[in-house]
């Protein structure tokens, strides 16, 4: 079994890529907490020039009265979009499809 810095132990199944790229993850020098990692993006990184993404969005409603809003990009006309991969981006509490990671 392997474990972390805490002794905690690791949940690592075979082949899987982020249990590995996680162990080897060294921050650079010039931001080696997370608060630093997670506003320099936000300051200083790269907006796209492209015009902006038109996405269509749908409100589903929780049983707990709250609601979670789903955005899609339909496929241009004439697309073949039948048995296309789909991409789903899970973002924090704060997030949405304008958020800067969103659009890169």
């Amino acid at each position: 079994m392997r474990r972390d810095a805490r002794g905690a132990a690791l949940a690592v199944r075979p082949g899987r890529f982020a249990a590995t790229t996680m162990q080897n993850f060294r921050a650079p020098w010039w931001q080696p907490g997370g608060d630093a990692q997670t506003i320099w993006p936000a300051l200083y990184a790269r907006r796209p020039t492209a015009a902006p993404v038109r996405w269509r969005r749908e409100r589903w409603d929780t049983p707990d009265g709250d609601f979670i809003d789903v955005d899609f990009i339909d496929a241009p006309a004439g697309a073949a979009s039948a048995g296309a991969p789909w991409l789903v981006l899970f973002h924090g509490l704060e997030g949405s499809s304008r958020s800067h990671y969103a659009q890169a």
